[in-house]
């Protein structure tokens, strides 16, 4: 059922450095290019605005908010009715990139593969194992997210962050336990910055490892239209990808939703595919691996908007 909150929505047009639209398609914001509108897209300039307006959704005799919190769009399906809620998305103020001498500060809506370019200019070892990764730091921090078997929590040393009361937090790397595709932080933790330690290496050594991951990325994986990334993550011992594509999946269509036929493990956007049409792509590829192999695959990606009737059957 719909919320009616447009009084915070106007109380949140007032606050300083802050940006609202109202109705904004989300297929414009994610990398498949799939989703409805929310009831309003609000871009926070920096970390102040951010925490008013936290403080603000929280504020007694407002109705419950339901928000979530955008980066780069990537690993992301939303319905294709939408979000009735607010996104959040982290404006030029979170993007501040510092070397401090082997540890860098980077903001949340730094984008991923900007830090590995600057990396590899800059001679910041283990930076050129996130070539091509899209999605933003803040992004790669909550999933942990990796290649070449490399994740981005091997190299973080603290996290700052705002609740969803508006209190600024810190952590150390110790008081985190990330995992598998998880960053181990609670979804109460909206990512504001982090420190990542680097060895510095020769760029010329981070040039060449970073083409070679390139070539590999292109060759192996889904880059000819718009998808999110992985669909399932790899179940321990096994390649999702592989088991799926032993059933004979690639290349299978629902509408304009298509099992790439470069990686089983890829579903991508062939032109105007809808989130119901990779839902019942998901299903399948689950449903088929359960049967052949007894093995459950946990999507990998992140639903918003979807009920628990329309996720059975895949998450």
């Amino acid at each position: 059922m719909s919320i009616d909150f447009s009084e915070v929505i106007d109380r949140i047009r007032e606050l300083d450095g802050v940006e609202i639209r109202p109705g904004v398609p989300l297929s414009d914001y994610t990398t498949i290019r799939i989703g409805g509108p929310c009831a309003a897209l609000v871009e926070v300039r920096d970390p102040g605005a951010l925490i008013a307006c936290m403080k603000l959704m929280r504020r007694e005799g407002f109705p419950p908010i339901e928000h979530f919190i955008l980066g780069g769009g990537s690993n992301l399906l939303v319905n294709d009715r939408g979000f009735d809620g607010i996104i959040l998305k982290l404006g030029e103020g979170f993007t501040d990139l510092i070397d401090a001498g082997n540890v860098l500060t980077v903001g949340a809506g730094y984008p991923l593969k900007d830090l590995s370019r600057q990396g590899v200019k800059s001679g910041w070892g283990g930076m050129e194992c996130f070539v091509g990764l899209p999605g933003t730091v803040g992004g790669a921090v909550r999933m942990n997210a990796g290649a070449w078997g490399r994740e981005i929590w091997d190299f973080i040393s603290w996290v700052h962050g705002v609740d969803r009361n508006g209190t600024e937090r810190a952590f150390s790397r110790a008081e985190v336990t990330p995992g598998y595709r998880n960053g181990g932080l609670s979804r109460e933790i909206i990512v504001t910055r982090i420190g990542l330690a680097y060895v510095p290496e020769k760029p010329v050594l981070l040039k060449k490892r970073a083409r070679q991951y390139m070539t590999r990325r292109k060759k192996g994986q889904a880059v000819r239209y718009p998808s999110f990334g992985s669909v399932f993550k790899n179940p321990t011992g096994f390649h999702a990808g592989k088991l799926i594509d032993n059933l004979g999946l690639r290349g299978r269509r629902e509408g304009d939703a298509m099992i790439s036929d470069a990686h089983a493990n890829f579903i991508v956007n062939m032109g105007h595919a809808r989130a119901s049409d990779v839902l019942i792509l998901m299903r399948e590829m689950k449903r088929g691996v359960r049967e052949s192999y007894g093995i459950e695959l946990e999507p990998e990606v992140v639903f918003l908007g979807m009920t628990l009737e329309e996720l059975e059957g895949i998450s």
